[in-house]
């Protein structure tokens, strides 16, 4: 059995995700141990449960430890078969991590694996939905990775009520990625999504980032999306791409090419001009 050192680096959740995965991909038993222990509220939160969960379902396999505080787990995966698995996080925890940690298994199912994830699409401290949308999937596809995403509903903290759906189809061999070279014409793209809130402070987000490329002489179309989610919420997701990189955002098998994202979330005292600008 392997056992890992959840304290190692930021101590965050992501070496424990990535373990379960990995476990999973690689058929090998692992125990985690101090789980999150360099966050002010140490062990297992309801994201992190849902997550495991959601990797064991997908293997067939067993855990140890899954209870909310948990500072230790341990992992043993199954079989890889594929099929279609709902998981409800029940907070406002990451839609984005849940899917992360599932996905490098879903790549090496016997068949296609069907995955719907209800909770928070645009929260701190995860990649927001149209960042994996725009940027993480296609870069995935440029290694020969095929996934289809849909975004049903936005969700933002504290009451979460997002879902979101991806499609994941088995990939038999990875492909190496080639991110581009200095120098290549770049455009932009993005957008500002807004919930129960004033539509202005979207219109001031937009200029603000919209300005800022103009500085840089770079092309940009950033468009608003109104969402009817539980509670309000604000952010933005901007993109940039290469000619090449352009084929891969757009779903196509291009190789080369850049593609750049960023992205920041709105918050309460914080001028949109400066979310914009930020992001």
């Amino acid at each position: 059995m392997i056992e890992i050192d959840g304290s190692y680096g930021e101590g965050g959740g992501q070496i424990l995700r990535m373990s379960v995965a990995l476990s999973a991909l690689t058929g090998k038993e692992v125990r985690v141990k101090n789980i999150r222990e360099k966050r002010p509220n140490p062990g297992l939160k309801r994201q992190h449960i849902t997550a495991i969960e959601a990797v064991r379902k997908i293997c067939n396999g067993d855990v140890e430890g899954l209870k909310e505080g948990s500072s230790s787990i341990t992992f043993r995966p199954g079989k890889i078969e594929g099929g279609e698995y709902v998981f409800n996080i029940g907070t406002a925890g990451s839609i984005t991590l849940v899917l992360q940690a599932c996905i490098l298994p879903s790549l090496f199912a016997e068949r296609e694996v069907s995955i719907t994830v209800k909770g928070g699409t645009d929260v701190k401290w995860a990649p927001p939905w149209d960042y994996f949308r725009h940027v993480f999937l296609p870069l995935l596809g440029k290694m020969n990775v095929e996934i289809e995403g849909w975004l049903k509903r936005r969700g933002y903290y504290p009451k979460g009520g997002g879902e979101a759906e991806v499609r994941i189809k088995p990939c038999a061999e990875l492909n190496s990625i080639d991110f581009g070279k200095d120098g290549e014409e770049m455009s932009a793209k993005g957008i500002v999504n807004i919930s129960l809130l004033p539509l202005h402070i979207a219109e001031r987000i937009k200029n603000s980032a919209e300005r800022e490329f103009g500085i840089k002489g770079i092309d940009a179309e950033i468009e608003i999306e109104e969402a009817n989610a539980l509670s309000p919420g604000v952010g933005i997701v901007l993109w940039a791409s290469g000619s090449s990189g352009r084929e891969a955002e757009k779903g196509g098998e291009g190789g080369g090419g850049r593609l750049l994202g960023a992205d920041c979330l709105g918050e309460r005292g914080k001028p949109a001009e400066k979310v914009g600008k930020d992001a």
